[in-house]
């Protein structure tokens, strides 16, 4: 394999770990996203609160899958609010965020579960629609692929 190679198509990107399966990210059909694109990233201050937004501009990423991608990453005193807004993509193009995890996942409602870890809970809560999954990542790897030393999960939903 040559995994020095950027290209889009390189064999870099079927390493579990260096492709878009293992990444928080939004795929849109499945695909990865483009290599060669960039975000542009812009803070956003605001009179109502002290804590900045982080806004994004993914478009780039996803060409000839959508034609506008944006994501805010919203700091309120004790939550952390991530929107995606996605625009311009196929008739029925499914659009599905992922994140991996080691912490132990339970699926509370179909919108909601809750992460633990060392005595530490987080709850993360989907749009409305959406339906969580929980993938053992060992069901993901290839024969060539470096298998983890502890468990992790890749957690997603799609809409």
């Amino acid at each position: 394999m040559n995994l020095w190679n950027m290209g889009p198509r390189s064999d870099r990107w079927k390493i579990f770990r260096l492709g878009a399966d293992a990444h928080a990210i939004l795929r849109i059909d499945n695909k990865p996203q483009n290599v060669r694109g960039s975000g542009i990233v812009t803070i956003q201050e605001r009179p109502d609160n002290p804590l900045p937004a982080i806004h994004l501009d993914l478009s780039q990423l996803y060409p000839g899958l959508a034609q506008n991608v944006q994501r805010t990453a919203d700091l309120q005193q004790d939550r952390l609010r991530i929107t995606d807004c996605v625009s311009g993509k196929k008739p029925g193009a499914k659009v599905q965020f992922q994140f991996l995890t080691q912490a132990k996942v339970k699926i509370i409602t179909p919108e909601t579960i809750v992460l633990t870890q060392q005595k530490k809970r987080l709850q993360v809560t989907a749009p409305a629609g959406a339906v969580w999954q929980v993938l053992p990542v060992e069901t993901l790897l290839k024969s060539f692929d470096t298998p983890f030393k502890k468990a992790v999960s890749r957690v997603s939903f799609s809409l």
